[in-house]
C-alpha cells in the first residue's frame, strides 16, 4: 500500500529535496537586459501565486527572492490590474527587474512570472518554483 498514513514517520530531508524538485520550473538559461517568462498561470484558475525564485551567475553572485501576486479578474471578467511584491536575498533589487503582468484575454488569459537582470554581462541559471495555491473558488 502506497502514500501516507496516521502515525507514519516523518519526512526526511531527502524526501522533502525530492518532493520540491519536483516542483522545480526550469533551470533556465539567462543573459543579461532580455526579459524572459519564467512560469505563467491561467487567471481563471488562480487568484494569487507565490514562486521561490532563485539566481545564480557564472562568477558565484547569488540571488533569491519571494514573489507573491494577485489579481482582480474573475472566471466571468478579465483580470485588469495584478499586483506583486518580491522580497529576498542576495544582489540589489535594482539590478534586475522581475514583474508579474496579464497576457492574454478570455479563458486564455494568464498571469506570468518576468525576470530580466540588468547586473553586469553574463550567463544566470535561474531555477522557480511554484508554491501551490487553492484556486479561487476555494480560497
Amino acid at each position: 500500500m502506497s502514500g501516507f498514513s496516521v502515525g507514519a514517520d516523518p519526512l526526511d530531508g531527502a524526501t522533502i529535496a525530492t518532493l520540491i524538485e519536483a516542483l522545480e520550473l526550469g533551470p533556465f538559461t539567462m543573459v543579461t537586459t532580455v526579459a524572459q517568462t519564467l512560469d505563467s498561470l491561467l487567471v481563471d484558475n488562480y487568484g494569487m501565486a507565490e514562486w521561490k525564485v532563485r539566481a545564480v551567475k557564472s562568477d558565484g553572485t547569488t540571488f533569491d527572492r519571494t514573489v507573491r501576486a494577485e489579481h482582480n479578474g474573475l472566471a466571468s471578467a478579465d483580470a485588469t490590474l495584478t499586483q506583486s511584491s518580491a522580497i529576498g536575498t542576495g544582489i540589489s533589487s535594482e539590478l534586475t527587474d522581475i514583474t508579474v503582468d496579464l497576457n492574454g484575454v478570455g479563458v486564455a488569459q494568464v498571469m506570468r512570472l518576468r525576470m530580466t537582470f540588468t547586473y553586469g554581462a553574463g550567463t544566470w541559471k535561474v531555477s522557480t518554483w511554484r508554491l501551490p495555491q487553492k484556486p479561487p473558488q476555494y480560497a
